[in-house]
């Protein structure tokens, strides 16, 4: 995929927004050091690993295991080290700019020095959609820096939207995690969906609502599911009687057992261990 130090373009336009300073691609072998003399630039830069793994280090004391898919931002003035581990190499694509746009990003907390680092996957797209933005207009002169800058803020735009939407992935992974837990808690009990919503903080229609949409089924639904499932253990590690199992789910009796566990599985609990026994 990349060239050692295949520059993609040398800057020398300014637009009044910025300009990119240089960009390129690099195989990068220098070999990490946890006690080096910090490098520091006077712009704004991003370094996007597309193979390999290692370590970045900054002046503030941030400190990350760097691997493929990683893109780290660098920032004016604070000192920084970064490279493969020993016996190691990576591959990188890196682009520095500067201007006044850029500082309003700064400003706005979108370049974060306190969160310098996403992972971007798959990394072929990313890596396109970066290599885009700046060679795809190779001109020098101010028109075409300002082009370049607008595609670089296209691009800066996709990665914060990205990373906003995994954050958005992660709550919700962990609220419907905790939601699941709280339908699992006595399954042979009448549920208490009211008081289930409120254990998370919303009525019971949002929580329905939510909960349908994440899980692709309804809270009741989901329920009568974990206790088939728990049905199917009971039919097949043991030999206990359908009545005995019945009350333990807590069905009212056998018929209505046998008729809610044929509805869910597609067949009744004798047909169930005779398939199990062949």
């Amino acid at each position: 995929m990349m060239n050692k130090n295949d520059i993609i373009f040398d800057g020398q336009g300014q637009s009044g927004l910025g300009r990119i300073v240089v960009a390129g691609m690099f195989t990068q072998k220098k070999e990490f050091d946890r006690k080096p003399v910090m490098r520091k630039l006077r712009s704004y830069a991003l370094v996007y690993v597309t193979d390999g793994q290692g370590d970045f280090h900054d002046a503030n004391g941030f400190h990350h295991h760097v691997r493929k898919g990683d893109l780290f931002f660098l920032f004016p003035e604070i000192g920084h080290t970064y490279g493969p581990r020993k016996g190691a190499t990576w591959n990188e694509l890196y682009i520095v700019f500067e201007g006044p746009v850029f500082d309003l990003w700064y400003d706005q907390g979108l370049l974060n020095p306190q969160k310098p680092i996403i992972h971007l996957a798959p990394v072929d797209y990313w890596f396109e959609q970066l290599k885009h933005a700046i060679w795809s207009i190779p001109q020098t002169g101010s028109t075409y820096s300002l082009a370049r800058i607008c595609q670089l803020q296209n691009v800066l735009s996709k990665i914060f939207l990205h990373k906003e939407t995994l954050k958005m992935e992660k709550v919700d992974e962990k609220w419907l995690a905790q939601a699941k837990m709280l339908l699992d808690d006595n399954l042979n009990t009448k549920p208490d969906y009211e008081a289930i919503a409120s254990k998370l903080s919303m009525s019971y229609r949002s929580f329905r609502l939510r909960f349908t949409d994440m899980a692709n089924a309804t809270p009741g639904k989901y329920r009568n599911y974990r206790l088939m499932d728990q049905a199917s253990e009971m039919l097949a590690t043991g030999n206990m009687p359908f009545k005995q199992i019945a009350s333990e789910l807590g069905f009212c009796d056998e018929f209505h057992f046998s008729k809610r566990f044929k509805q869910i599985t597609g067949m009744g609990p004798k047909a169930f261990q005779k398939a199990l026994r062949q």
